[in-house]
Formats: C-alpha cells, sequence, structure tokens
C-alpha cells in the first residue's frame, strides 16, 4: 500500500515538474519571440527612415 502511495506521489511531482518546466519554456519563448520581433521592427524602421 505504502508503495503504491509512494508512486502516486512521484507521479503527482512528475507531472508538477511538467507542468512547472512546460510554463518556464512557454516564458522563455514568449520573451525570446518579443526580443526577436522588436528587433526586427527596429531595423525595418531603421530601413524606411534611410530610404
Amino acid at each position: 500500500m505504502q508503495y503504491v502511495d509512494h508512486r502516486g506521489d512521484f507521479t503527482r511531482d512528475f507531472r508538477d515538474g511538467i507542468a512547472a518546466m512546460s510554463l518556464f519554456y512557454g516564458i522563455g519563448l514568449g520573451m525570446v519571440a518579443e526580443f526577436v520581433a522588436s528587433a526586427a521592427l527596429a531595423i525595418y524602421a531603421n530601413a524606411v527612415q534611410r530610404s
């Protein structure tokens, strides 16, 4: 019985870890995408201003 409970705790902790990791990676990817978008916008603005 205790083994089953322990495995259940492990599974729950594992799932929580996966959720936290995916959340962390999602925020990281969002920040990277935002940075890339703003950099591209700045380059585009510079090109438009020059011509």
